[in-house]
């Protein structure tokens, strides 16, 4: 659900806040982290809450995938609230089963802004 909080603010544009956003398998790309943060972190106040839902897809390394949290809380001022991770015996998709994927885990964050509430 938005809000309108407050329509005069930046130069007549009306400012819009979320109380819940949810990326799911969007954090795959490294090179799409920051742009994602940004538009997050814009449509978030101080009571919002960002869910982000991933699993590795092996098309980078995990490390590169797991630096969103990173930049989310150095950047970005979100941290980490809650975690929920399942782990999963290979991906199972339409047709096929991955074997090099065994053993795989799937990851849902919930973020939230960091310094609105010390």
């Amino acid at each position: 659900m938005t809000h309108v909080i407050n329509n005069s603010s930046n130069n007549g544009e009306e400012e819009c806040n979320a109380d819940l956003l949810i990326a799911s398998d969007c954090i795959y790309n490294p090179t799409y982290h920051t742009s994602l943060l940004e538009s997050a972190s814009s449509a978030m106040n101080r009571k919002s809450f960002f869910i982000v839902g991933y699993s590795l897809h092996g098309n980078v390394q995990s490390s590169q995938i797991l630096n969103f949290f990173n930049i989310a809380q150095d950047e970005f001022g979100l941290k980490v609230v809650n975690e929920f991770t399942k782990e999963y015996d290979g991906q199972k998709g339409i047709g096929s089963v991955d074997k090099e994927r065994e053993g795989l885990s799937t990851s849902s964050f919930l973020l939230k802004l960091k310094h609105r509430y010390n």
